[in-house]
């Protein structure tokens, strides 16, 4: 069964709902905006999908709701979940793209976007950090962002959240692997820099980012290129009949019969 991956953002026109990276119909994985609940049900019709990711900043929780419920309450047979995360739009919806090629169950591939989630390096290379607050910035790097000049910032969302000066390798960043830079203009050489060694990926702008840091830049991901596949399950839900490789189903959001935990 087919799962679509969809970033849902207020930043975007309220109706949106646009194939990402490029507008095809094969496409898996997709933008829209916080009302276009009735839009994306046609476009699931069109494109014969009957599982469907939702997924979105925390801070935009309720819109996320909103879609998720106008979609189940339109088509009883479309399986819906949803997540929240602190990784980017880039991030989440370059992991879609990486599902859509695995063959597996849909609960086994959000079993897998959870576990590419948790522990990918993602973040934004930003002209400013004095609008973000988490992770806030020091006095110093509060202070610097108020003069032109200089290599800015790297603000990572994971592993480890923090702010970066940006220009020189980042301790422990990966050196092998594809960096995934969403960007309309020129990738920026000192967020290159952070990470040598690594594949440059330029991708199309999902979403706009000032809303989110205040300041112009870019988000980015880094994939190693590893799939971290759960082992085949033996355990289904009990509603759904999809099979579980979570301690839930994250459509149903049921427990297995406690004889049937490991």
């Amino acid at each position: 069964m087919k799962l679509a991956v969809a970033w849902v953002d207020p930043a975007l026109d309220p109706d949106a709902v646009t194939p990402w990276p490029s507008d095809t119909a094969a496409a898996a994985t997709l933008v829209v905006g916080a009302q276009a609940g009735p839009e994306l049900v046609r476009w699931m019709l069109r494109a014969r999908v009957r599982s469907l990711l939702l997924v979105a900043r925390p801070a935009h929780r309720r819109a996320l709701g909103y879609v998720a419920n106008v979609v189940t309450g339109a088509r009883r047979d479309v399986l819906v979940a949803t997540r929240t995360t602190e990784a980017n739009a880039v991030a989440s919806l370059a992991h879609g793209v990486l599902l859509a090629g695995v063959d597996a169950e849909p609960t086994a591939k959000i079993a897998l976007f959870d576990a590419l989630r948790s522990s990918c390096w993602s973040g934004a290379w930003l002209t400013s950090v004095t609008a973000v607050d988490r992770p806030g910035p020091r006095v110093g790097q509060y202070v610097r962002s108020l003069f032109p000049g200089g290599p800015r910032f790297v603000v990572l969302a994971g592993p480890d959240p923090g702010i970066h000066t940006a220009g020189t390798p980042l301790a422990g960043a990966p050196t092998s692997g594809d960096l995934l830079v969403a960007c309309d203009d020129d990738v920026p050489e000192p967020l290159m820099a952070c990470f040598p060694g690594l594949q440059l990926v330029k991708l199309p702008v999902p979403a706009p980012i000032k809303p989110i840091y205040g300041a112009r830049g870019c988000e980015f991901v880094i994939h190693d290129r590893s799939l971290p596949m759960p082992a085949t399950s033996t355990v289904a839900c009990r509603v759904c009949g999809q099979p579980l490789y979570q301690v839930s189903c994250p459509f149903c959001h049921v427990l297995p019969p406690r004889s049937d935990l490991p």
